[in-house]
């Protein structure tokens, strides 16, 4: 269980990081919403 959250937690930041690029170079469309989808994530 212990690699399970600490693997949950490595998927959940890279996805974060990966959205805020997305959300840097895509700024005129996206704006921050998928910022704000990630905070529905336990």
């Amino acid at each position: 269980m212990q690699y399970l959250d600490s693997n949950t937690l490595a998927v959940r930041t890279l996805l974060r990081v990966f959205i805020t690029h997305w959300d840097l170079h895509d700024a005129h469309r996206s704006g921050s919403k998928a910022i704000g989808q990630l905070d529905m994530f336990p």
